[in-house]
């Protein structure tokens, strides 16, 4: 473009007639057009001019057009090249079109009005090419920009480590929070679902040590074993009260969605993604019937099988919502389906029953104070404080809940006295 903001053209052609007809022609179209008749002296022009788009005749005496702008476009790549040419000149013609890559090419006679829209719309496309390079510089210094501030925010990070690992504990503690609040929600809920969990995570360890889960596959689980039922809330109490067997299909429709549900609840929290995907898959057997994909056993990992093997058991065993099954009966329930569950775990399942009496004969029962309680200790029996069930028997106690336990009797004004089981070999009280 040139300093009166008008779009620049050369032509070159030996005809004078021809130039003039084109000179008049761009001038009244708001062009700033410049002439020459001679190629040699045009090739000097464009050294020291630049243009934005070269009209040339094919037929010239000193230099063919095709010629001609082979060499115009290694002066001035940019601009767009317009080849006026007879239908005799066809073979020249597409050697200008391989070699000089030019724009478009004009028969004689051509439409003036024609020929203005072609030299517009070779300026449009030409802008638009200076646009995307504008574009891409832009992009390229943004890049640029963007890397310095990472190098930048790399050197910041590496600076404040302990700054970022303050910031990750707070992230752990909120995902930890969250965790409890959950908990806390379930048992309300549905209480005696801590006692439940406490059996589930008790017989889960178990396995995890007989089958050495890796360390951070066996913290997954028992996470997710706090956690199982967290679809669950989102049921009717109608379906909740109902056995699995007695639901009509709409009602087993529904109901067979909690495990979706409860992944969904976990996911956006990133610490929590194995767990979403054990509590989604936690009713899948390695048979296939499972829902609510009915995975078969290709598509479990043993993460999987064994979860969801110790949580039938545990239901069966110890669900404080429906009657509860001897470990006998548990077992020849679980056998019953025996393409359902995996046999080396099935197997160890049945060796529980001593072991739990094992267990056992190492802790004694005692009543102590709040503030004699120690993590570790389990609640033997249900704990009241003015007439309403606060603790239920076979809870865990953990310094979270003894503190909770300290401050509600601080509050009441009332002595608690809690009926414990503890370890034989526990630190005297």
């Amino acid at each position: 473009m040139s300093k009166k903001g008008l779009f620049k053209i050369l032509v070159v052609d030996d005809e004078e007639q021809i130039l003039d007809s084109l000179r008049r022609l761009f001038r009244s179209n708001d062009f700033e057009i410049i002439c020459e008749t001679n190629p040699i002296e045009a090739i000097e022009i464009l050294s020291i001019t630049r243009f934005d788009v070269i009209i040339c005749d094919m037929r010239m005496p000193q230099m063919s057009g095709a010629d001609f702008l082979v060499r115009a476009k290694k002066i001035r790549p940019a601009a767009e090249r317009i080849l006026l040419t007879g239908y005799a000149d066809l073979d020249s013609t597409i050697k200008s079109i391989n070699d000089a890559q030019i724009y478009a090419f004009v028969t004689k006679p051509w439409d003036p009005n024609q020929l203005v829209q072609l030299v517009a719309s070779a300026i449009e496309k030409q802008h638009k090419e200076k646009v995307k390079i504008r574009i891409l510089r832009t992009l390229k210094e943004t890049n640029e920009e963007i890397a310095q501030a990472n190098e930048r925010q790399e050197t910041e990070i590496y600076e404040n480590k302990q700054d970022i690992q303050r910031q990750r504990q707070t992230i752990q503690d909120m995902h930890t929070l969250a965790a409890e609040s959950w908990l806390n929600l379930l048992d309300l809920r549905f209480p005696g679902y801590r006692v439940l969990v406490n059996h589930f995570k008790i017989i889960l360890d178990r396995l995890i040590d007989a089958f050495a889960i890796n360390s951070a596959d066996a913290e997954t689980m028992i996470e997710s074993a706090r956690l199982h039922a967290i679809g669950k809330l989102s049921l009717s109490d109608e379906i909740l009260q109902l056995n699995y067997r007695d639901m009509n299909t709409q009602q087993k429709k529904e109901y067979e969605q909690y495990p979706h549900i409860g992944a969904c609840a976990l996911m956006p929290f990133i610490q929590f993604l194995g767990c979403a995907d054990l509590i989604f898959k936690q009713k899948e057997r390695i048979d296939g019937k499972g829902f609510p994909q009915g995975l078969d056993k290709q598509k479990l990992d043993k993460s999987n099988i064994i979860f969801n093997t110790v949580l039938e058991y545990t239901e069966l065993r110890y669900s404080p919502y429906s009657k509860q099954q001897s470990h006998h009966d548990t077992m020849s329930i679980l056998r019953s389906a025996p393409l359902a569950y995996d046999p080396e775990v099935l197997e160890y399942l049945e060796t529980l029953d001593w072991k739990k009496k094992e267990d056992n004969s190492c802790l004694e029962e005692i009543h102590l104070p709040v503030n004699s309680l120690n993590e570790g200790m389990i609640a033997n029996k249900d704990v009241y404080s003015k007439g309403l069930l606060i603790i239920q028997s076979g809870t865990p106690f953990d310094n979270n809940l003894i503190s909770k336990l300290k401050l509600l009797e601080h509050y009441s004004s009332t002595k608690i006295l809690v009926n414990v089981l503890i370890p034989s070999d526990h630190k005297s009280i």
